[in-house]
């Protein structure tokens, strides 16, 4: 680190923190502090400066005079009515999620069925309407979801695969 203080300044700075102190500097210590208090001073100057400027900047501050009272009202109003309907909005669109979420939610098996959506194979009719088309499969275990679907003519059951561990 090096410093504005000679040589000569370090050793009487030293001299004078034995004598007052009794305690023997080296010469980092003395460089240090002299940086610090150089920073330390800049910091105070540039304070000042922006106390003055704000100082400066107050004096230009023009107060408003309202002369009426619709004057106030409306100088009232309009701020309060532009948040109220922000507000309002904000609110309508947090119902909105928030609604729309417990809606999707009370379906007990919504990712399954999302899943088997996916990945099956729709088809739609002449007039519009929508079909998932499945094709049997030989074993529950060959079963894909959203291809295949089987049926168990033991319990004569179809059972359709809708989502798979993986």
């Amino acid at each position: 680190m090096k410093s504005k203080i000679s040589q000569e300044e370090l050793n009487k700075i030293k001299a004078e923190l034995l004598v007052r102190h009794n305690y023997q500097a080296d010469d980092f210590s003395i460089v240090l502090v002299d940086t610090i208090q150089d920073n330390f001073a800049k910091v105070v100057e540039s304070l000042n400066a922006t106390t003055e400027a704000a100082k400066e900047i107050q004096k230009q501050i023009k107060p408003i005079q309202l002369t009426t009272k619709s004057q106030a009202f409306w100088l009232y109003f309009v701020p309060t009515f532009a948040m109220t309907v922000f507000a309002g909005i904000l609110l309508w669109a947090g119902y909105v999620f928030f609604d729309f979420g417990q809606e999707f939610k009370h379906y007990k098996y919504s990712d399954e069925i999302e899943q088997l959506l996916e990945k099956s194979d729709i088809q739609t009719d002449d007039l519009g309407n929508k079909y998932i088309v499945l094709k049997p499969a030989i074993t529950l275990k060959n079963a894909k979801v959203g291809k295949h679907y089987f049926y168990s003519p033991v319990v004569k059951s179809i059972t359709v695969p809708i989502s798979k561990a993986e």
